[in-house]
């Protein structure tokens, strides 16, 4: 999963802490995709929830809910317009936690055993602009190879 970490340095680059920055998933489910033969394909998507809390922060809420949008717009295509809720804690009159919730974040991945060399691993692809897993996957692939 890249948009979790991805989120989380894109708003530390716009000028929050680490200290007062935290994304979590929530709610993760893993949907499976079976071949013709009704066995595993390989292909699979992660759906799951993005929380994003940012804790004293000044009153005005305004820059972060820009912030996020801007990059759901840019990470996540079409996604659903009304699935970023938010809540927040005022702590006093200067400064207030916020928890932001992106619903239903996906990401597909591909997957098959290899062998290279007598060591048996897992080649993954992820599709990082993909929505959707569809009989044509998005073309933009990177392959990451983890052995055991």
């Amino acid at each position: 999963m890249k948009k979790p970490s991805n989120l989380r340095a894109y708003l530390l680059a716009k000028g929050l802490s680490t200290e007062q920055t935290t994304v979590v998933v929530d709610r993760g489910q893993i949907i499976n995709f079976y071949s013709n033969h009704q066995r595993p394909s390989g292909k699979h998507k992660i759906k799951y929830d993005l929380q994003v809390l940012i804790t004293d922060y000044p009153a005005d809420i305004s820059p972060l809910s820009y912030w996020i949008t801007q990059w759901v717009s840019e990470n996540i295509p079409n996604h659903k317009a009304d699935n970023i809720r938010f809540e927040v804690d005022i702590l006093n009159h200067d400064s207030v936690d916020i928890l932001f919730t992106i619903s239903d974040v996906e990401e597909v991945i591909i997957a098959c055993e290899t062998e290279q060399n007598g060591v048996k691993g897992v080649s993954i692809a992820t599709c990082e602009k993909a929505h959707h897993l569809e009989p044509k996957l998005a073309p933009k692939l990177k392959e990451i190879h983890y052995e055991s």
